[in-house]
């Protein structure tokens, strides 16, 4: 991804929400910085590379394991109305909108996709005696990797209770970006 329009800060806070990324420092001292200060320091560590790794330069809510699909139509809805506000107040270039537009509609599948792997794994991880008491292996981490990646593939033949409807995710995806303006 190639946006020329904004800074990285400026784009990891129109696509997430948030002003911060990460911020690799002495939290401790955190109070002797100015804002410009942390916001020059947060732009080290954005990747603008893609959304994706836009949205895992910092900490959002995609990184809870207990996601709804609600949640995630909502997450990436409001994401999509940051992206068109920006446009619509000359903030974004046409280009610019356009490319991050196109990310989005390609961050939709990554994100459906890291929801339903992780619903897959606490599905496993239930079932598993051993993680239950808290005894883990080096194999055991790697056999349900192979379980997850099984379980996945099972819905490529029929939809299965952990799975996200693609269809039904890009309506409320639309009602959110589009229809509550």
């Amino acid at each position: 991804m190639n946006i020329t329009s904004v800074s990285n800060s400026q784009l990891y806070s129109i696509v997430t929400g948030n002003e911060f990324a990460w911020i690799h420092s002495d939290v401790t001292k955190a109070k002797e910085y100015s804002k410009e200060d942390l916001l020059e320091m947060s732009q080290d560590y954005i990747d603008s590379t893609s959304i994706g790794t836009l949205v895992k330069s910092g900490v959002s809510n995609m990184d809870n394991w207990n996601i709804s699909d609600n949640d995630l139509a909502e997450y990436i809805g409001n994401m999509g109305k940051r992206i068109d506000t920006a446009y619509s107040n000359g903030i974004l270039s046409e280009e610019d909108y356009a490319q991050l537009c196109e990310e989005l509609d390609k961050y939709i599948d990554e994100a459906a996709y890291s929801v339903e792997y992780k619903r897959c794994a606490q599905i496993i991880s239930r079932n598993n005696t051993f993680g239950k008491i808290g005894i883990y292996s080096e194999n055991m981490f790697e056999d349900m990797r192979h379980q997850i990646l099984d379980m996945m593939n099972t819905a490529e033949n029929k939809m299965q209770p952990w799975q996200i409807n693609r269809s039904t995710l890009l309506t409320m995806i639309d009602g959110i970006r589009y229809l509550n303006k």
